[in-house]
């Protein structure tokens, strides 16, 4: 341990008698260290407590600095002879310095199954001679490279539990850090990484649906490693699904699905594969199992047109009169384009002709109510209707209706978004009227768009 003054003893024959003429004695002892690649005098004291016929001999040294010494110590006896020690190895340790506190990180905090990565301790002060203890909450789940250490690296285990794999936003995994002071202090830290590295996702019914793990950014492969990727769909019994429907991509980083389609129980779950091969041998990194949440296609009514009818002679529209309405053949009326209704505040209709729907799997009908005069609400024909016949011509598809308030079906199960305009060859065609109020007469058209199953 580093202090003031280190000391190495020894005991050495040490005789005032003759021999051989001269005196056995002790006359000096010095002392030389290994330093860059040869010997040098090392500075030091000797002590010396004699006990015929030897002598305890103490060399002193000061101040040594931590680290491994090497040195070899020389006795001088009267009758001019020497004596030499073999090498003494001194270890001088440092002063021990009590932990303050532990702060452990690791260097990456998301991982898949069967990868590693570096812990610092974080250990302070960063002197600390205190040594840090490592442990895992659940030993299932890793293991670590040394159970001490300032530094360490956890690996996950290459081969989890089926439980351990189902869980949505992976599993944590909790490391704690101890330090036990040689006062008696006791510090420590904790901290986490997550295991799986897949998060729940969610997509529409119908649309494209693409995920590419952020974790796939951290990932450190074996640099003579061939990586392949494998995904894998499965539904919420987690069954594997070979054939999931739409068109998927599984071989890449990035996941893929084309027209999602919607599951009976609105999920299912994605799992990654990662395999290293080198030399042969093959590796496999699994993520866990993560939820993929489908939602029912939303369908969407934009957009309806107002709808004007006049008379139109092929080039010019004009407002029918009383007498076009006694005619016993009836009257038929030609649909305005971008005709200028005025309808009141609570309606909804555009006069640009447009009718549109976004979406998939839907059907669209409308109804309309008998016409009625706007100043004084007499009907047309009767309170039932019936009698106005429509023709409506949306991009030259045909669909006829009446104005009995009874919905007629424009579009069945449509499979997707919907744009089209109406043009003059819609068509209102009302029979022969005997009595007729002058006015403005107004149907309302009812919209309903309905998501089919």
């Amino acid at each position: 341990m580093q202090s003031a003054t280190t000391t190495i003893n020894f005991t050495s024959t040490s005789k005032d008698a003759w021999f051989f003429g001269y005196p056995n004695k002790i006359n000096s002892v010095s002392v030389r260290e290994y330093v860059g690649g040869k010997w040098v005098d090392a500075a030091s004291v000797a002590d010396l407590t004699k006990k015929e016929p030897y002598a305890d001999v103490a060399v002193n040294f000061t101040n040594l600095s931590v680290g491994t010494h090497y040195y070899q110590i020389s006795v001088s006896y009267g009758n001019n002879t020497k004596a030499y020690s073999r090498v003494v190895t001194v270890n001088v340790l440092p002063q021990p310095v009590d932990a303050i506190s532990l702060n452990p990180k690791p260097v990456r905090s998301t991982l898949f199954w069967g990868e590693t990565t570096g812990i610092n301790s974080n250990i302070q002060p960063s002197n600390s001679t205190t040594m840090v203890n490592w442990a895992l909450d659940n030993t299932n789940l890793g293991t670590f490279s040394s159970s001490t250490g300032i530094q360490n690296n956890f690996t996950t285990t290459l081969q989890p539990t089926d439980a351990n794999l189902k869980q949505a936003s992976g599993l944590k995994a909790g490391i704690t850090t101890t330090a036990q002071n040689p006062s008696g202090s006791i510090v420590s830290g904790s901290t986490s990484v997550t295991i799986g590295g897949l998060l729940p996702q969610k997509t529409t019914e119908g649309d494209t649906f693409a995920y590419y793990p952020a974790i796939l950014d951290e990932v450190q492969y074996p640099a003579s490693a061939q990586v392949g990727y494998s995904w894998q769909i499965f539904d919420a019994n987690y069954k594997l699904l070979s054939n999931p429907g739409g068109k998927t991509t599984l071989n890449t980083k990035t996941f893929n699905w084309e027209k999602v389609p919607l599951p009976s129980s609105g999920i299912y779950y994605l799992k990654l594969n990662i395999t290293l091969t080198q030399s042969g041998q093959t590796t496999t990194w699994q993520s866990n199992y993560t939820p993929l949440t489908v939602d029912p296609a939303v369908v969407k009514l934009i957009a309806v047109p107002n709808l004007l009818f006049n008379k139109f002679d092929g080039t010019n529209y004009t407002t029918p009169n009383i007498q076009d309405f006694y005619n016993p053949a009836g009257l038929t009326l030609n649909y305005v384009p971008k005709g200028n209704v005025k309808a009141s505040s609570n309606y909804d209709g555009n006069n640009n002709d447009l009718l549109a729907v976004s979406g998939k799997k839907w059907t669209l009908t409308v109804g309309f109510s008998p016409f009625r005069n706007t100043d004084n609400q007499k009907y047309l024909t009767t309170a039932t209707g019936g009698a106005a016949q429509f023709n409506l011509n949306v991009n030259g598809q045909n669909f006829a209706a009446s104005d009995n308030s009874t919905p007629v079906t424009l579009f069945t199960n449509s499979a997707n978004s919907y744009t089209g305009n109406l043009t003059n060859s819609t068509t209102l065609k009302i029979p022969q009227v005997k009595t007729v109020t002058p006015g403005t007469y107004q149907s309302t058209a009812t919209w309903t768009l309905i998501k089919a199953p």
